[in-house]
């Protein structure tokens, strides 16, 4: 899972469940994740399925890189 690999806290393991199936825009996905005894994690990545890159992941993804680059839809449901 890529978002494992950008959040080395998430151990395998650790009760991540999706929330909400990934919205995608062009070449960009938003998607929410259950992460047991924690707050949702909100996750931006980009790119095709085989090579997804995590833009960001946590409670709050409106990073300066997400609110110039990310698509109008996303930044939307990410309420950024």
């Amino acid at each position: 899972m890529a978002v494992r690999k950008f959040r080395a806290n998430l151990p395998a393991g650790s009760g991540v469940t999706v929330q909400s199936q990934p919205l995608c825009a062009g070449i960009w996905q938003y998607t929410v994740l259950n992460v047991a005894d924690r707050e949702p994690m909100q996750v931006m990545t980009k790119g095709s399925p085989q090579a997804l890159t995590v833009v960001t992941a946590g409670t709050d993804p409106c990073t300066v890189e997400v609110k110039a680059t990310a698509p109008p839809a996303l930044l939307n449901a990410a309420a950024c």
